[in-house]
């Protein structure tokens, strides 16, 4: 694109997305402003019909916009209009770099470079919005360049790359709006990587319980076996279960213990970054239950971390044997759980929302790949990719022990209760239990029915973003 001289964006007529028309030296070209994409060039137009005229600044179009005029601006030493009809407005301005989804210099597609982020600075910009509404394109005097700036867009639309393709400093400040509209507080954004994939972590806080941002998308959900392809000691550890329990060929039980492959439209929310038990009451250290509790342990708990009683008393310690956390758990039920979330305003995940939350987008069967240890379970295992905050910043799904209700109440995510583990099933199938996708269709119906029964509820609390 030799020459840049005028650009505008027109809704393409069949399906109404934005395509950007281009007028330089070399011709007229219309683009994919997504993609970067050519649609249609024109290399030797009519003069005529490059330059805008009327109230709306527009010009005929050419391809698939041969009927529709198309709104353009250029530059023109100042004779450039400064309002339209609509009250639109051209300033001189300078934005927080970089913000920008796609760049075009010359023929290639990429990010701008700094010569280009220096000449701008001091250039007067011509912006216009598109007519899809995904971006603001701004030309520079000092350099044949273009850039779409994405419009402000509603949080929930809010997708991964959209998100962290924006500069700390935007970054930033729609993290303090987000804060401001849901009366929360934030509490910090961080880079991070997880399983060879890095993403800024957005931190909030409500009334102590923190939360991070996890973006939108039309994600692919659920897990196909057939791509399995397990290690040898995966495969000898699921035989030795198959031939003592009885079981199927392995793709065929991964299958089974699996959700469905499907594509879900996912809103942008925040997830607590710890899975909540509504049924829970907190004690203060001094309370005379967990006074009772410890007293009756005489000088047992050296090393202790945790002690628990049968009446739903469960006490934490710290590295010096001092009460660092005391709960009770009051009667365990679903509806009761669902009940005490609503109250605080909240409720929990879908079973796409915390597959999605837990796997990040990640395909392999587990977040952090397809392979898992062969000489233990989970349980066994303090450390370890399982144990560690995904790549949103959550700590979800790391022990099967812990799984937790959705809005579906039969279908709980995240582990079997430990089942597998405590019954001694074999390690690939206990590892098994923290697949992303992994459903327990039987154990989930058999929670909610009248003979389940549980020592604790979690859920994952979720904020919608308005």
């Amino acid at each position: 694109m030799r020459g840049l001289l005028r650009v505008g964006f027109a809704a393409e007529p069949t399906s109404g997305g934005d395509l950007l028309m281009v007028v330089s030296h070399d011709g007229r070209g219309l683009f994919d402003p997504v993609t970067g994409a050519k649609i249609a060039s024109d290399r030797e137009p009519d003069p005529d019909l490059c330059i805008s005229t009327g109230a709306d600044l527009s010009c005929p179009g050419f391809g698939p916009l041969v009927d529709t005029r198309v709104c353009i601006a250029g530059l023109f030493g100042g004779g450039l209009h400064t309002t339209t009809d609509a009250d639109w407005t051209v300033d001189v301005v300078a934005p927080d770099w970089p913000v920008s989804v796609r760049a075009w210099r010359g023929s290639r597609v990429g990010v701008c470079s700094s010569r280009w982020r220096r000449a701008v600075r001091w250039a007067r910009l011509v912006p216009s919005r598109t007519p899809g509404g995904s971006g603001v394109e701004a030309g520079s005097l000092c350099d044949r360049c273009l850039r779409l700036y994405p419009c402000a867009v509603p949080y929930a639309d809010l997708s991964f790359e959209q998100w962290n393709d924006l500069s700390d400093g935007v970054a930033r400040r729609m993290a303090c709006e987000i804060a401001d509209r849901h009366d929360l507080t934030v509490v910090g954004l961080k880079h991070t990587a997880y399983a060879e994939r890095s993403h800024r972590v957005a931190l909030f806080d409500r009334d102590g319980m923190r939360f991070a941002l996890v973006p939108g998308g039309r994600p692919a959900l659920g897990y196909d076996a057939a791509r399995f392809q397990p290690v040898p000691d995966q495969a000898a550890s699921y035989a030795d279960s198959a031939s003592e329990y009885g079981l199927p060929p392995l793709a065929e039980y991964v299958d089974a213990m699996t959700s469905p492959v499907r594509s879900a439209e996912m809103a942008a929310i925040l997830i607590a970054v710890e899975a909540f038990d509504p049924c829970e009451i907190p004690l203060a250290p001094d309370n005379p239950r967990v006074l009772e509790l410890v007293a009756s342990t005489g000088d047992r708990l050296d090393g202790v971390s945790t002690l628990r009683s049968g009446g739903g008393l469960t006490v934490e310690f710290d590295r010096t044997g001092q009460v660092a956390r005391a709960r009770a758990t009051r009667e365990v039920a679903y509806d009761e759980a669902m009940a005490g979330l609503a109250s605080i305003g909240l409720r929990t995940t879908t079973e796409d929302q915390w597959e999605w939350a837990r796997g990040a987008g990640a395909t392999t069967l587990f977040r952090w790949g397809d392979d898992c240890p062969n000489d233990g379970y989970p349980f066994d295992y303090k450390t370890g990719p399982h144990r560690q905050k995904n790549l949103w910043g959550l700590a979800i799904g790391q022990d099967p022990y812990r799984h937790e209700a959705t809005t579906d109440r039969t279908i709980v995510c995240g582990g079997d209760g430990g089942g597998a583990t405590c019954g001694g099933s074999g390690f690939f199938l206990g590892w098994l239990t923290l697949a992303t996708a992994y459903r327990d269709k039987d154990f989930g119906h058999w929670l909610a029915s009248d003979d389940g029964y549980a020592d604790e509820i979690l859920t994952r609390p979720v904020i919608e973003l308005n």
